[in-house]
């Protein structure tokens, strides 16, 4: 099952007793705010609950599968997320 921003607005709703559209803009907000901070290269700490933060992948040459052409990936960052030992546990019970 795949839970987008308005099923997980309702389930905050539900859990909170807030309004669905108050609920909406708290889910927005965080969203955003997690994304301000990742994008100032800050790592997010979420106790039990896991770590965002981003990683530096370097320069490397890559294949092009279609042509078999060499080519040069560029230098970027990618966003990674570290899950706590609470979700861990959660995610493994049966």
């Amino acid at each position: 099952m795949v839970i987008n921003r308005k099923e997980l607005s309702r389930q905050v709703s539900r859990q909170t007793g807030v309004e669905l559209k108050t609920a909406e803009k708290c889910v927005v907000a965080l969203l955003v705010a997690l994304t301000d901070a990742l994008a100032a290269h800050n790592t997010v700490t979420l106790r039990n609950f896991g770590r965002f933060g981003v990683r530096h992948i370097p320069e490397k040459a890559v294949i092009n599968p279609r042509t078999k052409e060499c080519m040069t990936a560029p230098a970027h960052w990618r966003p990674v997320f570290q899950p706590g030992a609470y979700q861990k546990q959660k995610v493994n019970e049966e």
